[in-house]
């Protein structure tokens, strides 16, 4: 069969397995819709163009309430009196709506369900076509109890003490967590986002940094550059009090790995992988990564739940799959951070530069990805043989499973409860 049927029988078989991926998981709680059954879908007669997000957060000592506001410029494409977007465990404070570049409040009521989680604002009057500014103040928490949503994480320094950091996991629809949004895939939008925080930490996010000013109170404000046009799920912002290794591919793009603070030498290799990792994709693809930067950053193993997250310009890692002493290692340490850092960078085009409009076909995400973790990771270390690798550990688990197993690649997904 020719390269793409070859590339598409891969994709589909891996599949198959994806719920046993150290990567990604896909529970079991991931139910198919019947007939009848309440559209977990937003209403598409509006859609976010842009957000402004602003946090203040003062997670250095462990206090877990963060505040916020965003601002989302959206399209009305029929008229409506109604706005419907995405939150959890958000407490909206005010709303306001108005005509973009306009003063006349038009907000009237809202309400959630808790079972949707869809947060509905009713306007004063029905809302031609057009762009409309949305205006949320609000205030979240800094989960301890899970680790998606932008939640709290920590680790013990040398001293003993527990130091607290606020990191993010957005996928599958868990932006919301952190902001009310249009937390669905098909939504994308341009982010820029202001943190504020304690100017003994510092913050990081998909773009790179515009400004950071110290202000009077102790704190630092830092914003960043806007994204492309992305989904929410992709979104990352931290704020810790991490160290950092850095260099530059050949394309001028900076790479920075974060790590706890003295631990700088455990990431040269990964970080080493990453530069010459996204020059080979730039090669396989004949698509040149688009964004100035790519980041890499290891999370403590206990406050992380999969094996990393493919957020597009900032790759976060529990500390197992970033992390090496090049002083003692084995070979499947090796392999097994080569091939993670390599799918997560396979996703920043398959997934993050093109993305599925629903979560039913994530598997196609998610099989291009396993396929150029091996072939990708070859080109960079060809001694490795992890093509070869790939027909034990993936095609021929696979095949066996499916014996089994049969079904779809592809089926409707029709719940939030994805953990």
């Amino acid at each position: 069969m020719g390269k793409f049927g070859l590339i598409c029988l891969i994709a589909g078989l891996y599949y198959a397995q994806i719920s046993a991926s150290p990567i990604f998981d896909i529970t079991s709680s991931v139910m198919v819709a019947e007939e009848g059954e309440v559209s977990y879908r937003l209403p598409n007669n509006t859609h976010p163009i842009r957000y402004d997000v602003s946090f203040r957060t003062q997670i250095h000592m462990a206090n877990f309430d963060y505040t916020g506001s965003v601002t989302i410029l959206i399209s009305v494409t029929e008229p409506t009196d109604v706005i419907t977007m995405h939150s959890r465990d958000i407490v909206v404070n005010n709303i306001i709506v108005r005509v973009q570049g306009g003063t006349e409040n038009l907000y009237q009521s809202d309400a959630y369900d808790s079972d949707t989680e869809f947060l509905t604002i009713t306007t004063t009057r029905a809302l031609t076509v057009g762009n409309y500014e949305v205006l949320i103040d609000f205030e979240g928490v800094h989960s301890t109890r899970v680790t998606y949503g932008w939640y709290a994480a920590a680790y013990t320094n040398n001293d003993g003490t527990q130091v607290w950091l606020a990191t993010t996991d957005f996928e599958a629809p868990d932006a919301r967590q952190a902001f009310p949004c249009y937390d669905s895939p098909e939504f994308k939008a341009v982010f820029k986002f202001t943190i504020n925080y304690d100017q003994s930490y510092d913050a990081i996010s998909n773009m790179p940094v515009i400004s950071t000013t110290n202000n009077p109170d102790g704190t630092k404000t830092t914003t960043f550059e806007d994204t492309p046009v992305m989904s929410t799920y992709l979104l990352a912002f931290i704020v810790s009090d991490f160290d950092k290794l850095c260099g530059q591919d050949r394309q001028s793009r900076s790479h920075c790995a974060y790590v706890r603070p003295n631990g700088q030498d455990l990431v040269k290799w990964s970080l080493d992988t990453a530069i010459k990792g996204v020059e080979a994709l730039d090669d396989i693809y004949g698509v040149i990564y688009p964004l100035p930067k790519l980041d890499q950053i290891a999370i403590p193993d206990n406050y992380f739940g999969s094996g990393a997250m493919e957020n597009w310009g900032l790759v976060t890692y529990r500390e197992t799959r970033l992390l090496l002493n090049e002083s003692w290692y084995n070979y499947r340490e090796k392999d097994s951070i080569g091939t993670v850092i390599l799918h997560e960078f396979a996703h920043q085009w398959f997934g993050d530069l093109v993305s599925p409009q629903w979560w039913t076909y994530l598997w196609l995400n998610e099989g291009f990805a396993t396929l150029y973790e091996y072939y990708g990771t070859t080109r960079v270390y060809p001694d490795m043989r992890l093509m070869d690798l790939m027909v034990y550990e993936t095609v021929q688990g696979n095949i066996v499973f499916n014996f089994h197993h049969l079904h779809h690649c592809d089926f409707t997904i029709n719940t939030q409860n994805c953990h």
